[in-house]
């Protein structure tokens, strides 16, 4: 919503005030007498011409002097390109590139995955301490998964009872799963009772309202019962809807041993006749855990996918859309690489920012790709020296702009905070880089006529560009 309340405002209001604004300084613009050109008082000194001159002669609209172009405008277009020109510049930026993408393909090796739970408080908060001691002194023992029975079962049956046990001996054999020594089985207990009081009680339980009866009666009853919280009953105490059983976990020292036991203990689980689940506080992370890193990576795809879906729509050049796709593709896995360096995990809001930020990503890119294949000059240099002089100094201000933007996140004790500098940081760090560096050297690389020849009927570049040793163009309709 943002983004398209953002869209309208520049489109109608934005643009219809900078319109206004242009007629308002041309019919209010004070005589030439009063507040001269540059051109028309060159013997001045520097001050007077700095803090009273403006605006272009009247007598002379193409003069070089009231047309001069941005200190950095000439920076990228006499110095950047003709550098950018230089076959050996080109084939160290291959190498450079090539470094580039080593490095980060070697930090999605290294990236971890989700979010643990000292990661979502403050930095000085209590909860990083204790979460830090209990990893460093109770993970051998650590959290007790839930055993969860639901639905319909007849628990006096031996056959039913037998099933629920071996599917719990199943789960203490695993190799993270405690001694049964540690485990809290309700039902166990209850087979342990009847054999060995059974003969003085002559208990009955052949249908299941016995049953219950002779459970809460004298198995479960007592406020300081140990069980008396695993077993749940219908309004009526006609039948038993829920039960559960407690194991526990051990020996789980990492995010690999973690996810290992969930997925074992569920797969146990689906194995089972029974409806079952296995639950646990901290498995809430744990899923995170296991499908974030999935999910991230096809969602992004997704966005990349789009973006240069929309980029060939507005730009319908196959060969620029192109190469959108391979920046946004290279920024991306740059990004995602260079985090894992970086101390960012896969995550829910590493996956947000991710998503988010290819936008910026096509920005710097799409932008130099189309000035690039529309311009019109007949060699390399003067095509890079157009492409920079348009696109080098707006994509710095919006880089340096955006850094400046997110920068105060830094200072924020929060994961969650510097993570999303840290991310945005990434993406326009190396949207600069393609923008104005690698993508301008490739295209220059495999540059063909073929490759421009869609021509844009609105950006004409002749009309924009002031070349080095040639006079600026101004056209009448920028004096209107």
């Amino acid at each position: 919503m943002s983004v398209l309340m953002t869209y309208v405002w520049h489109i109608t209001l934005f643009g219809g005030f900078v319109a206004l604004s242009g007629h308002a300084k041309k019919k209010l613009s004070p005589s030439r007498k009063s507040s001269p050109s540059r051109s028309l008082v060159e013997e001045k000194p520097l001050v007077y011409r700095s803090c009273c001159a403006r605006g272009i002669s009247l007598d002379d609209t193409d003069n070089p002097e009231d047309n001069r172009s941005h200190a950095i405008r000439v920076f990228f277009r006499d110095y950047v390109a003709v550098f950018l020109s230089m076959p050996k510049v080109k084939g160290l930026t291959t190498v450079y590139f090539v470094v580039y993408m080593s490095i980060a393909i070697y930090g999605w090796t290294v990236i971890g995955d989700g979010m643990e739970l000292s990661k979502i408080v403050r930095y000085d908060s209590f909860t990083v301490p204790f979460d830090a001691f209990q990893k460093k002194y109770f993970k051998s023992f650590g959290y007790r998964p839930m055993i969860i029975f639901t639905g319909n079962i007849t628990y006096n049956d031996p056959a039913t009872e037998k099933a629920i046990l071996n599917l719990i001996d199943k789960a203490e054999n695993h190799i993270l799963i405690g001694d049964p020594l540690f485990s809290d089985c309700w039902l166990r207990k209850w087979s342990e009772f009847m054999n060995k009081n059974d003969r003085y009680l002559k208990l009955n339980n052949s249908d299941e309202k016995t049953f219950i009866r002779n459970l809460k009666e004298y198995f479960l009853a007592g406020e300081s019962n140990n069980f008396r919280l695993d077993v749940v009953f219908n309004d009526d105490n006609s039948s038993n809807v829920a039960s559960r059983c407690i194991v526990q976990a051990v020996n789980v020292l990492n995010d690999f041993n973690d996810k290992k036991l969930m997925e074992d203990l569920r797969r146990f689980a689906d194995e089972s006749a029974f409806n079952v689940t296995i639950f646990h506080n901290y498995m809430v992370f744990l899923d995170h855990l296991t499908l974030i890193r999935t999910k991230c990576l096809i969602t992004a795809s997704c966005a990349a996918v789009i973006m240069v879906v929309i980029a060939f729509i507005f730009i319908p050049n196959p060969f620029c859309s192109l190469w959108v796709g391979l920046s946004v593709g290279s920024i991306e896995t740059g990004v995602i690489g260079y985090m894992g360096l970086w101390g960012v995990n896969f995550d829910v809001m590493s996956m947000i920012q991710l998503i988010m930020c290819i936008g910026f990503s096509v920005d710097f890119t799409a932008h130099i790709c189309y000035a690039y294949l529309s311009s019109q000059g007949d060699i390399l240099e003067k095509r890079l020296r157009e492409s920079l002089d348009c696109l080098g100094l707006p994509i710095m201000q919006t880089a340096l702009s955006t850094f400046l933007g997110v920068l105060i996140l830094m200072l924020v004790p929060s994961y969650l905070f510097v993570t999303f500098f840290k991310t945005v940081f990434m993406v326009t760090f190396f949207g600069t880089l393609h923008g104005i560096y690698f993508v301008p050297v490739f295209l220059s690389l495999v540059d063909k006529k073929s490759f421009r020849s869609y021509k844009g009927k609105n950006f004409d570049v002749g009309e924009e560009i002031a070349m080095r040793n040639s006079t600026p163009v101004v056209s009448s309709s920028h004096l209107d």
